[in-house]
């Protein structure tokens, strides 16, 4: 009896990161970056911490 093989299952290793931003005057500008970069291939979320720090968790690839 032949053995199946069993498929190739990639573990990635999620991140967050910290990265300084300018221009955010308003929650409504913090808010479009926000939703722009939760948008990027891999990305589970972004948060605005202030108005110079954003914060990205995202699986890597």
């Amino acid at each position: 009896m032949e053995k199946k093989a069993e498929p190739e299952t990639a573990v990635r290793k999620i991140v967050k990161e910290d990265f300084p931003v300018q221009g955010l005057d308003c929650a409504d500008c913090a808010q479009l970056l926000e939703k722009a970069v939760c948008k990027l291939k891999g990305v589970a979320s972004a948060t605005s911490k202030s108005r110079s720090l954003t914060s990205i968790t995202r699986q890597e690839l």
